[in-house]
């Protein structure tokens, strides 16, 4: 799992031997840092890790939105002479000299050779000069940009670059480069990952550490000044144990509890029958088929079922109905939802979230939690955060309805007051779910010919976002939750017989009736 942004001016700078901790290897690293994970603390952070580049001016170079290039005609002219009769795709056993250290130098040339000839396959250079151009550009780049540093010590420290802002496919190249010549390489977009990225790093070197949150590029000496200075002092029991938990816990299928308390959900839709429901409804995330965690993002297989209907006979059917409404974490319902929603929506509260919203429909949600009538605020930070970006994930997603919230702006604002006036138990559910853990349930039990408001189907495919197990049961087959949310998203399937009469409590006797005779007979 990567550094956050928040943590790396504290980790980058340190030792070889301190970051390696107690693995067998070490590697540097080329992360792309996309998003923000704290609005408030962004340009601090900037401020911190453009000082720590600036203190380690013989380690570290810095660029701010593009990679500076003087005109260095004798420079250029030389290299073009002597390219023109080399064999480029082997550059490396070339006699170019760029520095004194034939070992460093052999390692730089090795370097350029592999983004050469990753450029030769990607680029189609119209011609030997168009392609040569290139190769300059890229040895220009390492005289004026790297040459000059520190690399005696190169056994102890890396050397680094940090990239923030927009970036051209040549200047990726170069960061491709320098990672694969030993340096860390950070690129930072608070806005948006370049698409250069996908179509350049085809061997997929770089890393992406992503958050939900952006911000607007600007420059990063602006945005510099606009921060302060963070100050961390740690402790050598701290890293020892945040290194033991990392080896341990990162990839090894063991997780800690709330592991990923800071990180997020994508959830992977159980596409499946009853039976796997019956056998599956108490299993914890970790377990289920489908699970899988990548970075801080944790995969939950997660059911969405509507049964119709009921078995014929109603015994089976009353213990389905059991098994799914007394497990733990399991909210029960019998109306048509609306109780989910614990306030109405008002044209003032309406006004007021109408300036949170940004250019592309999503909201700001540091600008939400300063809405006076927010009620979330006693929570976690990261529950906060959490609530509020699977606002922006549902918006996002123009499959999930039938009429996707994107059509109209009304809908946008109003779908976002719903989720901002959530019952206390839907909270709570929330807030208590460890993601690779036991999974929050929510169960409607449609009694007669109830049917679900829109604004519960909107509510329910919120949650299905979050990874809820969700399941209504319509004896009478009227739950209307397929005039709302597409079929995709669920599974729908009918039973023997459809029963318009049909209440929970008569189905909770027959089970306890059930229960009374298995044990009276056992």
């Amino acid at each position: 799992m990567s550094t956050s942004l928040q943590n790396l001016p504290f980790e980058l700078w340190r030792s070889i031997t301190e970051r390696k901790g107690i693995q067998a290897t070490f590697a540097p690293v080329f992360t792309r840092y996309i998003g923000v994970e704290n609005q408030s603390k962004y340009d601090s952070v900037l401020k911190t890790i453009l000082v720590k580049a600036q203190e380690d001016s013989t380690h570290t170079i810095y660029f701010d939105g593009q990679i500076p290039m003087d005109a260095d005609f004798d420079f250029i002219n030389s290299i073009k002479n002597e390219l023109a009769s080399m064999e480029v795709s082997q550059i490396a056993s070339q006699d170019i000299t760029l520095f004194e250290d034939a070992e460093l130098n052999h390692q730089f040339l090795i370097s350029l050779e592999y983004i050469t000839n990753l450029a030769i396959r990607q680029e189609n250079f119209l011609n030997n000069s168009v392609r040569n151009n290139f190769i300059c550009k890229m040895l220009l780049y390492a005289y004026l940009h790297i040459f000059s540093l520190s690399y005696q010590d190169r056994d102890y420290l890396t050397n680094k670059c940090i990239y923030y802002g927009s970036i051209s496919r040549h200047d990726i190249y170069f960061l491709l480069l320098l990672n694969r010549f030993g340096f860390d390489v950070i690129y930072i977009n608070p806005l948006k990952d370049d698409e250069n990225f996908a179509q350049v790093d085809s061997d997929q070197i770089s890393t992406v550490h992503k958050n939900t949150q952006i911000l607007p590029i600007q420059s990063w000496t602006e945005r510099a000044k606009n921060g302060q200075i963070i100050e961390e002092n740690r402790s050598i029991t701290l890293d020892i144990e945040t290194q033991i938990e990392e080896q341990l816990f990162t990839n090894s299928g063991i997780y800690r509890p709330w592991q990923f308390r800071n990180g997020t959900t994508s959830p992977i839709f159980f596409n499946s029958t009853l039976i796997d429901v019956e056998q599956n409804w108490n299993a914890p995330a970790k377990v289920r088929n489908g699970f899988r965690t990548v970075e801080k993002t944790v995969y939950v297989p997660h059911f969405f079922f509507e049964i119709e209907g009921e078995y014929n006979p109603i015994d089976k059917y009353a213990r389905l109905v059991n098994i799914c409404s007394s497990s733990d974490n399991t909210l029960v319902l019998t109306s048509n939802g609306d109780e989910l929603i614990t306030h109405e929506i008002n044209d003032s509260d309406k006004y007021q979230l109408m300036f949170c919203q940004l250019s592309n429909g999503s909201f700001d949600i540091e600008e939400i939690m300063k809405l006076p009538f927010y009620r979330y605020a006693p929570y976690n930070d990261e529950t906060e955060k959490f609530l509020l970006n699977k606002i922006n994930e549902t918006i996002a997603d123009t499959r999930l309805f039938k009429q996707p919230l994107t059509v109209s702006k009304e809908e946008i604002l109003n779908f976002a007051l719903l989720i901002l006036q959530l019952d206390k138990r839907v909270i709570r559910l929330i807030d208590s779910f460890d993601f690779t853990g036991f999974i929050p349930k929510i169960v409607f039990f449609l009694e007669g010919e109830t049917q679900l408001s829109k604004n519960t189907c909107y509510v329910l495919a919120y949650l299905g976002k979050i990874g809820f197990d969700i399941i209504i049961f319509s004896p009478a087959g009227l739950s209307d939750l397929n005039s709302y949310i597409n079929a995709e998203y669920f599974n729908t399937i009918r039973l023997d017989v459809i029963n318009y009469e049909q209440s929970f409590q008569a189905i909770q006797r027959k089970q306890k009736k059930q229960n009374f005779f298995s044990k009276l007979f056992n």
